[in-house]
């Protein structure tokens, strides 16, 4: 994604993700499938009591479902800086998409860890 952006980039700018990293960080290739995923994830966040039993949800669902308002008013706000307020929408949206991943990730986890700790018994996973 910040690839597409080079001509913001200033005169003696070094990048400062190698390629392969960038592309994993900034998937634009596949964008569209990224945010129908990131729309399902908040989604599923949004369910009732979900977000007051775990409120730091709030963050990343928000700022990917206020990602379409967000492009909408730079494609429709000014005509003449599109790309320089696309980008702050791009980083708005993989920065709540990557949020969602690692917030499901944790929870995940955290399922695994109470479900192990009831199949043996232990209370602590050290012990």
């Amino acid at each position: 994604m910040l690839g597409y952006y080079k001509k913001l980039y200033a005169p003696r700018y070094e990048q400062l993700l190698p390629n392969r990293v960038e592309a994993l960080v900034y998937p634009y290739q596949s964008g569209l499938i990224l945010i129908y995923l990131a729309w399902f994830g908040a989604g599923l966040a949004v369910r009732p009591n979900f977000l007051r039993q775990e409120p730091r949800w709030i963050v990343p669902v928000l700022m990917v479902l206020l990602f379409t308002p967000h492009a909408v008013l730079v494609w429709h706000g000014d005509a003449v800086d599109i790309d320089r307020h696309a980008l702050q929408a791009g980083i708005q949206f993989f920065l709540g998409f990557w949020l969602l991943v690692l917030f499901s990730a944790d929870l995940g986890l955290v399922a695994m860890t109470r479900l192990w700790q009831e199949r043996t018994g232990r209370t602590q996973v050290g012990s």
